[in-house]
């Protein structure tokens, strides 16, 4: 009998590309799979504890599985999974994984498949995440689904944020070695027309296995396919990698930053290892090599110590910034952290300067969009809009509407459209 699996993400760019790796490697053995949550006979769920919203959508996933299908096999992995596997298995879940283990998960997927082992309530013990952990190559590259392709090059972080709890959950920082990722990438050569490397926290990568991100962009700017990097950690922002990048042709010019604060005094309480003259320099240093560029960031909104007066100050920063957008997160309580013991902001003020920062954040936009008006821009287009105009992303993530018929094209912008620019082939 033949089955069907779907392998279905709840998180970041990294949950993706380990689910486009199980999906690869069990459609490499004939088997008819889907990223999407519809019928199937056996679902993985690649799960995400990062905010308290994503843990409750992945503590749901259960629930919305058995309405589709009563009977089937689920196989729950992540990060949820790894801070409460108890939880899963009283759901009922075929197997339950952490983090790690993914190359062992998908043996385990096949077994199932072929009905050659009782796997019914089995737990792979996750490990202990606080020990050194090595960086874990998956059997199988990513499946590709779209027109970009993520390519992950490293796990973990030893940051340890007063807020977060990834370092908790997935472990210290780790890279993945060049040659590994090169011979990734030559897989990818014909395949794809634009590369995204994620990780958890890129601007560590290579300091364990005495490499570098420079290096690795070095090896990288031949490629036929356009790239960019998913998010930067400010410290790891410097003059060797912006002469890396802005001698690479092939580079996407948009830097998405983890800023989470513009305000001195809530990112010294975050524990992050930077001020609000370090954010500016950065970005000045950004706007030196590429003076058009795409500049977005992070922000978390109601920090429990964050002031009216801090929260000012972020406000101000920001639009002083020149920034394209924001990204706006309300604080989440997560267990084991520092902030957890802290008492917490009321709702109505956390959703007052969320709603503020979002407002300036569509200014923002606007006032850059209005900036790359008539600025050339290549264009990869991935759909056709009810409207019968192409859509698809410039090097600047900036999404561009045409009625060109190429999968990729030079697009001159003439105007604002919808959520971004309109414009004609060159």
């Amino acid at each position: 009998m033949n089955k069907k699996v779907s392998v279905f993400n709840i998180g970041c760019k990294v949950n993706q590309y380990e689910c486009d790796c199980i999906q690869g490697a069990l459609e490499k053995t004939g088997v008819e799979t889907s990223n999407e949550l519809i019928y199937a006979d056996i679902y993985v769920v690649n799960t995400c504890s990062v905010t308290a919203e994503a843990e409750r959508k992945s503590r749901q996933i259960i629930s919305r599985i058995r309405k589709i299908n009563p009977k089937a096999d689920i196989i729950i992995t992540g990060c949820a999974a790894q801070k409460n596997p108890q939880f899963y298995e009283d759901k009922g879940a075929s197997i339950i994984t952490g983090v790690l283990n993914k190359n062992q998960l998908i043996e385990n997927t096949k077994n199932i498949i072929q009905g050659s082992i009782e796997l019914i309530n089995k737990r792979i013990e996750p490990i202990n995440t606080k020990n050194d952990i090595a960086y874990e190559n998956i059997s199988s590259y990513a499946i590709l689904n779209k027109t970009r392709a993520f390519v992950k090059i490293q796990d973990g972080c030893d940051n340890f944020c007063s807020y977060c709890t990834i370092p908790l959950l997935r472990g210290n920082a780790r890279s993945r070695n060049i040659l590994s990722i090169v011979s990734e990438m030559e897989e990818l050569k014909y395949l794809t027309k634009e590369v995204v490397l994620t990780g958890i926290n890129l601007s560590s990568y290579g300091k364990d296995i005495n490499e570098s991100l420079v290096t690795l962009i070095e090896k990288m700017k031949d490629m036929p396919f356009r790239f960019r990097i998913g998010s930067f950690y400010l410290e790891g922002i410097d003059e060797d990698l912006m002469v890396a990048l802005v001698k690479s042709n092939n580079f996407c010019p948009h830097f998405h930053l983890s800023l989470q604060s513009c305000s001195d005094s809530v990112l010294f309480d975050m524990g992050r290892r930077y001020n609000s003259k370090n954010i500016e320099e950065k970005v000045r240093l950004i706007k030196s090599f590429f003076p058009v560029s795409s500049i977005t960031a992070d922000i978390i909104v109601g920090y429990p110590t964050e002031s009216e007066k801090n929260y000012s100050e972020t406000y101000d920063n920001i639009k002083s910034l020149g920034l394209s957008s924001i990204h706006v997160f309300p604080f989440s309580r997560r267990e084991n952290t520092k902030s957890y013991y802290l008492k917490p902001l009321s709702n109505d003020i956390i959703k007052e300067r969320k709603h503020n920062i979002i407002e300036l954040s569509k200014i923002l936009e606007k006032d850059f969009l209005k900036k790359m008006l008539f600025e050339k821009q290549n264009v990869i287009f991935e759909r056709k809009e009810k409207s019968g105009l192409f859509s698809g992303y410039s090097e600047y993530y900036i999404k561009v509407y045409s009625d060109s018929k190429q999968e990729m094209a030079s697009i001159t912008p003439t105007g604002l459209f919808q959520d971004g620019l309109i414009g004609v082939e060159e």
